[in-house]
């Protein structure tokens, strides 16, 4: 954790030192997770209904800072369903239908939520990170399981899956790390390396393909 922290406060400084040390400390890193580099390839544009679903959320997520839903302390947010599911340091509130003209938010969460929580991912379960990596699975509003999973997520990664698949994916942004957590107990199965220190940004994930941009607004897919 605290050569990950290391690598994400040098990447963000440009001196020649730091560019140096920054190569030194990525290496390192690369010793210790046994990442798999892989190749994304250069794609034009998302596919539209990706793009129309990060367009909405990017609304809805503007909504939820402007107070619009009545909840404080927001931390992360997902649509699933037409569904936006909003993750806040209290609970897990649900948003029906947006972008409905009147919506009414309620609380989803009928138990306790693990405690310093960062992300939240839904494939009609809901998967909910902390700041620790306890990795907490909550359905019909009550926790059904708890696993560590021994990563640090922190404001430059983000959790996501899909549906029907078997793996939640911690994507870091700034270290150009997928890592590849089994659902059903938490552990990580592997550690995929983009291959690029660049910041991602714009990253969804759409069926088994993985979206994400980089500064030079390139748009890239990587099949997971």
């Amino acid at each position: 954790v605290l050569l990950m922290n290391s690598i994400a406060t040098i990447t963000d400084t440009s001196n020649k030192d730091s560019a140096d040390l920054r190569g030194e400390v990525y290496a390192a890193l690369d010793q210790i997770d046994q990442a798999t580099e892989v190749s994304p390839a250069s794609v034009e544009s998302l596919p539209q209904p990706a793009a129309d679903s990060q367009k909405l959320l990017a609304e809805e997520w503007q909504k939820v800072a402007n107070g619009v839903y009545g909840v404080i302390n927001a931390l992360d947010a997902v649509l699933y369903e037409k569904n936006l599911y909003i993750l806040s340091s209290n609970g897990v509130t649900k948003v029906p239908d947006v972008p409905a003209a009147k919506p009414v938010p309620s609380q989803w969460l009928k138990g306790v939520l693990v405690a310093d929580p960062v992300h939240i991912a839904i494939d009609g379960k809901i998967f909910v990170l902390s700041r620790s990596g306890l990795l907490t699975t909550y359905y019909k509003g009550q926790k059904e399981s708890e696993f560590q999973t021994n990563l640090s997520p922190s404001e430059n990664t983000e959790l996501l899956t899909t549906i029907n698949g078997t793996a939640l994916y911690l994507v870091h942004k700034v270290l150009g790390r997928i890592y590849v957590i089994n659902k059903a107990n938490g552990t990580l199965e592997k550690t995929l390396k983009l291959g690029t220190i660049d910041p991602l940004s714009q990253v969804i994930l759409v069926d088994s393909k993985l979206y994400f941009a980089t500064p030079d607004t390139r748009i890239w897919a990587l099949n997971i």
